[in-house]
């Protein structure tokens, strides 16, 4: 959970423009402008990884039933749907009356980037996607891919042994790799509509994203068969310090800057080992990530993601349209941010969730 609140709230920081104080060094504001899907490359790591871990042990090699299949359906639809939901309403309603009274759309999509996204962006299914009614949720575009094919990677993966499921990590990550890469190299070697559609398929091409998910998916196997790396676990500390130094290289070195995504490519198989290094919970960080305000954050880190843009929008623009480039009140819209996600996760996204999954039963 520790992981999941982290990675949350990097998000929201890349998101949050008074947080990205104007005098700080350009290298510096790298890490709070651009490199928003750094922390979703490991979102979608993590989701295969939690999948699997659940649902291994009840599946065995034998597959899903049908009650189950149905099971695992209603409950991946009360996770995710029913918040984003509810927060298209304020959305909606803020983008009207900023548009209303002139507002400029912070983040448009260029027709290229979208273009690019091939379309993936879970809010253009609904609303014009040039409205960007609220960004993040791209993603769970990407997440019902992910949901749709698990019930029939599982049990195939199921059946491997140490060895294959060792090759499936290596694979998975090495296409997705391949992947961005190329992808990258476009944004850095062309020019107009060909640099803004690696760029829009690099972040919001959801089907891309699919062998980082299954890393994940065959990370979780290993875990669930007692079947990682000790080192690993018994050096926490030590490979956390390494993946923040290799985080820093990436970001801070290349000259030109490389695309995020491109970045994603060297820091997918990290994420995994950070991921191995959380399950002993051996070491200083993963007794920090263990502490109740962090557990109780990364319960509820779907909800600040999720909420989090509207509500930003909402305080950040609609009150102050310049921007506030100040930046103790970009703590406040910070606090503003999670509490109203923590809100969202409490009275919101618990009872639904109980209850689409108590009339499945």
């Amino acid at each position: 959970m520790g992981f999941r609140a982290v990675a949350a709230l990097w998000v929201v920081l890349v998101h949050i423009e008074a947080l990205h104080p104007a005098n700080l060094p350009e290298k510096a504001l790298r890490f709070l402008r651009g490199y928003g899907v750094l922390p979703v490359v490991f979102f979608f790591i993590l989701s295969g990884f939690i999948l699997s871990l659940v649902y291994l042990a009840r599946i065995e090699d034998k597959g899903f039933s049908n009650s189950g299949l149905r099971k695992y359906g209603w409950a991946r639809f009360g996770r995710i749907v029913p918040l984003y939901l509810v927060t298209l309403v304020p959305a909606i309603i803020f983008h009207i009356v900023w548009s209303m009274q002139g507002g400029v759309n912070p983040m448009p999509f260029t027709a290229d980037t979208a273009r690019g996204s091939m379309g993936f962006h879970t809010d253009g299914w609904a609303f014009n996607a040039l409205l960007r009614s609220n960004v993040p949720a791209w993603t769970l575009s990407a997440e019902l891919i992910f949901y749709i094919l698990f019930p029939f990677v599982l049990p195939k993966v199921a059946t491997f042994n140490r060895d294959g499921l060792r090759r499936g990590v290596i694979w998975s990550l090495s296409v997705y790799a391949v992947i961005q890469l190329g992808l990258g190299f476009l944004q850095l070697l062309t020019t107009g509509w060909s640099k803004q559609f690696g760029f829009g398929l690099g972040h919001f091409g959801s089907p891309l994203f699919v062998p980082a998910f299954l890393a994940g998916v065959y990370l979780g196997a290993l875990v669930v068969r007692g079947w990682t790396w000790e080192w690993v676990t018994d050096h926490a500390d030590w490979v956390y310090a390494g993946i923040v130094a290799w985080t820093v290289v990436l970001v801070q070195v290349p000259n030109p800057a490389w695309p995020p995504s491109m970045v994603t490519a060297f820091l997918a198989p990290a994420f995994c080992l950070a991921i191995v290094a959380g399950v002993g919970g051996k070491g200083r960080v993963n007794g920090a990530l263990g502490m109740p305000v962090m557990q109780a954050l990364g319960s509820a880190s779907y909800a600040i993601y999720i909420t989090h843009w509207p509500v930003k929008e909402l305080v950040q623009f609609y009150f102050h349209p310049a921007g506030w480039p100040v930046l103790g009140v970009g703590m406040v819209v910070l606090a503003a941010v999670v509490a109203v996600g923590f809100a969202s996760y409490v009275w919101i996204e618990k009872p639904l969730h109980g209850w689409v999954r108590a009339r499945t039963q």
